[in-house]
């Protein structure tokens, strides 16, 4: 028998760790943007906090559905909302990389 509680709470944790690794990037890449000097490098950043931007609002989407939704969606809700921060968080801690070692 799978418990859910356990596993959406470990879904929760872990979406709370990853907010905070995810500011922390967007705060390094927002004050070093002038690191960004080859044209192609600057489109991927600024393309790359579009992105954050929605990503942002998307996720204040589905945390609103996951406080509605009924007990059966809150874990499925909870792992779209995982797997997206950690899909922007990879997109972002590249783009730091590609900045840092150009």
């Amino acid at each position: 028998m799978i418990n859910t509680d356990l596993y959406a709470t470990l879904i929760t944790i872990i979406f709370i760790v990853e907010s905070f690794w995810e500011f922390r990037l967007y705060a390094w890449l927002r004050g070093n943007q002038d690191l960004a000097r080859d044209p192609q490098l600057k489109q991927r950043l600024a393309s790359t906090m579009r992105v954050e931007s929605k990503w942002n609002w998307g996720s204040w989407l589905l945390i609103i559905l996951l406080l509605i939704s009924p007990d059966n969606w809150v874990l499925p809700f909870g792992c779209l909302l995982v797997l997206f921060e950690t899909l922007v968080i990879k997109r972002m801690d590249n783009l730091k990389s590609s900045m840092q070692n150009q």
